[in-house]
């Protein structure tokens, strides 16, 4: 069951990551 979760839950994650690192680094680009 565990394993289940994780393997839903890490791809959401890293989805949500990668969608703040992009968008905090094109703040960067603008200033």
């Amino acid at each position: 069951m565990y394993e289940i979760v994780t393997k839903i839950l890490v791809p959401i994650f890293v989805g949500i990551v990668l969608k703040l690192v992009t968008i905090w680094l094109e703040k960067q680009n603008e200033e």
